[in-house]
């Protein structure tokens, strides 16, 4: 059984990082003006990101593809051959 968005909301900090772990496929890393955010997709289709420095301090969640923008800039993708 995986674990909801609201439930992982509700954990306390250690708690959700073991199920993010667990749970989640870890999609990359970006830098913030206060450390790092490591972005994990969940099996129910939503993204958590684990805010650290060196620490980590805080885990938010988020559905849809807004939060993915801060993370654009470190895709990158090989040139596709042409058909």
């Amino acid at each position: 059984m995986t674990t909801s968005q609201w439930v992982l909301d509700a954990l306390p900090l250690l708690e959700q990082i073991r199920i993010l772990v667990k749970e989640g496929l870890f999609l990359g890393t970006r830098a913030a003006q206060d450390g790092g955010i490591n972005l994990y997709h969940l099996p129910q289709g939503y993204f958590a990101e684990v805010h650290y420095n060196p620490m980590v301090y805080a885990v938010t969640t988020f559905t849809g593809t807004l939060g993915l923008q801060a993370y654009v800039e470190a895709i990158c993708l090989p040139e596709l051959p042409s058909r």
